[in-house]
């Protein structure tokens, strides 16, 4: 029972730290990503597949990061 209790202890704060920093911010910007000034739409959703500009970032973030991943895994393996 005193391990139990300890594991939880130890955890909660890290529990708290990632939900309260992490999670909730995401979900305020998925929340926000499907508003806009008169309520909900998927209005921002189109405009990021239309326009190239949103797209081209997307995309070089993507490869960026796969680059990036890459050359972690070489490094410290």
């Amino acid at each position: 029972m005193r391990r139990s209790w300890l594991f939880w202890f130890f955890l909660a704060p890290v529990l708290c730290w990632l939900v309260l920093l992490i999670l909730l911010p995401h979900l305020d910007l998925l929340l926000l990503s499907f508003r806009d000034g008169e309520g909900w739409t998927l209005e921002n959703y189109r405009t990021f597949f239309i326009e190239p500009i949103y797209w081209l970032t997307f995309l070089r973030t993507a490869v960026y990061s796969f680059i990036t991943t890459v050359l972690t895994l070489i490094l410290f393996c």
